[in-house]
Formats: structure tokens, C-alpha cells, sequence
């Protein structure tokens, strides 16, 4: 009966415990590998997500495009500073076949915007709709009259007191307050029309 009991026990044991070991140790041999799929994956997913937020982060801070800054640019209307009554120079070849290039002559009429009627100052010829970029200003001498076309300072009248021309800048005298202000030189013009009560007086 002992013998008995040792090989009952003895089948138990080596049907019993072999098995479920042998699994046990499948199980882990196996788990390692899911695991280490399993981590890859979400890896995988998070490197998506983010790749997926930086190129909408990239899209809300993409900055215009330049087709958007031309647009802008053309509807932009110019600033034009022909005016009546102020001296200017024709700068062009285009302007009577070059008969007229480098003459000088004063604005008699300026409504249209960009162009301007001038009285030539030699012959006293009448030259009409000519566009202010074939034209420069015309400065006076020394403490002439001019006006000022740009600037904070736009139509005052005043003297020339300076001209630099290695800055490229004159110094004026303004008629309205008596101050001295220095500007380009392409900021002001020769005044040819009246001046103000005081200074006539």
C-alpha cells in the first residue's frame, strides 16, 4: 500500500506540476513580447499626435503670403505732391522729343492728380497734362520763398535760409511761427505764388 501511495503521488506530481510550469513559463516568455508590442504602439500613436499638433500649430501661425502684401500694395492710392504755383524741372526726354529737358517751369493747374499744366520759363510755351514723375522740384536761391510738400509741415510757406548738398537737406524758415526746420531737399519747392500779409507788409 505505501508503494502504492509513492506512485500514485509520484503520477500526480509528474502530471500535475510539469504542465502547469511549463505554462507558467510560456506565459512569461510570451509577455515580454506583447508588452514590448504593445509599448511600440502607443509610441507610435503619440508620435503621431504630436506630429499631427505641430502641423496645426504651423498652420495657425503660417504668416501671410506675399501675394496678400501685393494686393495690399496695389490698392494703396499714390500721394502726389503737384501742386499749383510752385517752380519745378522736367526731367524726361519724353516731354517734346527732349526739346524741353532740364527747363524749367512753373504749375498753373494741378486738379488732375499725377499731372499738371506748366508755363515754360523760356518762350513762355504752355505744356499740358504733364505726369509729375517726368518732373523734379525746383529750388530758389537763398533765402527765396518756398513751400514744403511733405512732412508734418505739408503747404507752409517759408525762406530758404540753407542747402546742404552733401546731405542732400535745406534749412527753413516758416512764415507761420518763425521756426527753423531742416528737411530733404526734395520735400520742398519754389514757391511762385503769394506769400502771406505779413511778409508782404
Amino acid at each position: 500500500q505505501e508503494w502504492r501511495n509513492e506512485r500514485s503521488s509520484d503520477n500526480r506530481k509528474d502530471d500535475g506540476e510539469p504542465h502547469s510550469r511549463q505554462r507558467n513559463r510560456n506565459k512569461k516568455e510570451k509577455s515580454p513580447d506583447k508588452e514590448e508590442k504593445k509599448k511600440s504602439r502607443e509610441r507610435g500613436s503619440g508620435r503621431r499626435h504630436l506630429d499631427d499638433s505641430f502641423k496645426c500649430n504651423e498652420e495657425k501661425h503660417r504668416p501671410a503670403t506675399d501675394s496678400r502684401k501685393e494686393n495690399d500694395d496695389i490698392t494703396i492710392p499714390q500721394r502726389h505732391w503737384l501742386i499749383p504755383n510752385i517752380r519745378v524741372r522736367i526731367i524726361s526726354h519724353k516731354i517734346g522729343n527732349g526739346r524741353y529737358y532740364k527747363q524749367k517751369g512753373v504749375v498753373l493747374d494741378a486738379s488732375q492728380p499725377g499731372a499738371g499744366t506748366l508755363r515754360m520759363d523760356s518762350g513762355q510755351f504752355i505744356l499740358e497734362n504733364i505726369r509729375e514723375k517726368y518732373l523734379e522740384t525746383a529750388l530758389p536761391p537763398i533765402k527765396g520763398a518756398v513751400v514744403i510738400l511733405k512732412g508734418k509741415n505739408k503747404y507752409q510757406l517759408g525762406r530758404l535760409l540753407e542747402r546742404e548738398s552733401k546731405t542732400c537737406k535745406g534749412v527753413v524758415q516758416l512764415s507761420e511761427d518763425m521756426n527753423v526746420v531742416s528737411m530733404p531737399l526734395d520735400d520742398i519747392a519754389e514757391w511762385c505764388g503769394p506769400m502771406n500779409e505779413d511778409e508782404t507788409s
